[in-house]
């Protein structure tokens, strides 16, 4: 559980970083769309990795 929170914190901080760099060189519709499109799939995959997926 504590590795799944590590996980999506990760990616997401790249994310922030990567979008804020597109952001700084004028790229503002690539850094929009980077950010937009990682929300919904980063929400559905710590939700995935989180949730107790017992049978």
């Amino acid at each position: 559980m504590e590795f799944t929170k590590i996980y999506v914190g990760v990616l997401y901080l790249v994310v922030v970083i990567t979008s804020l760099i597109f952001y700084l060189n004028n790229y503002y519709i690539i850094a929009s769309l980077l950010i937009l499109g990682n929300v919904l799939p980063g929400y559905k995959l710590a939700v995935s990795l989180s949730g107790n997926h017992e049978n």
